[in-house]
Parts: C-alpha cells; structure tokens; sequence
C-alpha cells in the first residue's frame, strides 16, 4: 500500500511540548530489554466532529539488545475513521538533535488480528525503520490521529496506565474538552487525580506521573483483574446513554 497514507507535517498549534526528562538512574537494573523509556505524551483536543490526538514517545537505547526494537515504529489505524499524520523523529546523539524526519518511509500492510477467527476490522500498520541506529541515541517522534468515530460521534471515552511494568520517566495525559460537557474521570488502582484549568471555553485536564515506581505482574492473572493502575475518562457518566468511542490504538 502506498507511503502516502501517513504524510509527514508539524503538529497542531496546540500541543503542548514538554522537554525530555531523564531517567532515575537508581532504577537502571529494571530497565528491560535494552530500551530505557523517558517519555510518553497523549494529548487529546475535542473538534466538531470526534476529536484530535497527538503521540509522542522517547527512549534511550542503553544496550544492544534495544537497537532492534528501538529502530523500528509502527502507527496502527483505522483508515474508515483515522487520518494520521507523522509529525516528527529526531535522533538525539551526544547532545545533538538529528532530525531524520524526511528520511522516514513507511510500509503500509494489513495485519488482521482475528483473522482465524473470521473478523476482518480494516486496521493497518505503518511500519518504518529507523536508519543508523546507535546505542547510546535518544530517539523522540510523534504523530497525531485525527478521529472520526463511525458511532457515538459526540461521546468519548479514552483510559491509560497510571504506571507501567518497567521504568518510565514521565507518563503524560493531556485531555482539552468543551467545559460545557465535563468529563467523567475514574481512577482504578491508584490516587492519581487530574488538574484541571481553563482555556477559553475548554477545561484542560491533565495528568503527569513522574517516575512511577514499576510493577510486577504476576502470571496467570484472571482477565478481568487490573494488573496496575489506571484512569478511565469518558464524556458520559452512563453508559447506557450510547456508545463511546476509543482511542485509536
């Protein structure tokens, strides 16, 4: 499929960018698989129609076995009702900002992940590799989903991790909502509560976890049991009222 479906361009004028904090180095023994993960950024904005949401995620590349998996990424999205946009990769190497931006292409393929069970839901996969690769590199790219749910178009619900099974530096959660239609926020396994503060006629609601202390989980857990904390957000207190829509991943 063609490169094209992901074009490459700036991020909104309203995100709002956040320097890359470093790694608690006390916790460099739990780092896993060769990856040190620094930051990851999930902002949200309504529109008329469904909403916007950028992502962005750095990582350090602290040992060899990271440079496989720290070379790669991979955008899943719906085309019926996702229009994604690449907006940034920078290789930051020995204080140096590279930005690798126009080198980035895309293979675009469909990977239907119940396929043997005869569902087919239309999800892709962009997947780009990321040339020269180096330990030591801190990469950092981002990309914005715009989102038009196919149901429920003026309700949402979105939820995220509150703390992860290996070190993180900072989890960030940005949700920017009409103040007229407040949001519903529940938190599973953890005390984490949102700021909140005004923003013309949006409420902005956000979330920072600083160095969240990493998780065991342990094996063979029911389904249904929360592993770690989360915080559940949702344009509606009652569900019966109609469908949500999720976020695209």
């Amino acid at each position: 499929m063609s490169d094209d479906m992901v074009p490459k361009g700036p991020a909104e004028s309203w995100v709002k960018r956040v320097d890359i904090p470093a790694a608690d180095p006390a916790r460099s023994d739990q780092v896993k698989n060769g990856i040190s993960w620094l930051l990851s950024d999930d902002q949200i904005k309504h529109r008329a129609v469904g909403y916007v949401e950028y992502w962005r995620t750095v990582y350090k590349i602290v040992d060899r076995p990271g440079l496989e998996q720290g070379a790669r990424i991979d955008l899943q999205f719906d085309p019926s009702r996702h229009k994604v946009t690449f907006n940034h990769l920078h290789i930051i190497r020995d204080g140096a900002v590279l930005d690798r931006l126009e080198d980035v292409k895309f293979d675009i393929f469909r990977k239907e992940r119940d396929a043997e069970k005869g569902v087919f839901d239309g999800w892709l996969t962009a997947h780009a590799n990321i040339d020269d690769v180096r330990v030591g590199d801190i990469i950092d790219y981002g990309s914005t989903y715009e989102i038009t749910p196919l149901v429920g178009k003026d309700l949402f619900f979105k939820s995220f991790a509150s703390e992860w099974d290996e070190p993180v530096a900072l989890i960030r959660a940005i949700i920017t909502w009409p103040t007229a239609q407040p949001m519903h926020v529940k938190a599973r396994g953890t005390q984490l509560k949102p700021s909140i503060s005004s923003s013309g006629s949006d409420s902005v609601y956000l979330w920072e976890i600083a160095n969240p202390k990493p998780i065991k989980v342990e094996d063979n857990l029911p389904a249904e049991y929360p592993a770690w904390g989360s915080v559940d957000v949702s344009s509606t207190a009652n569900w019966q009222s109609g469908r949500c829509s999720c976020g695209p991943l």
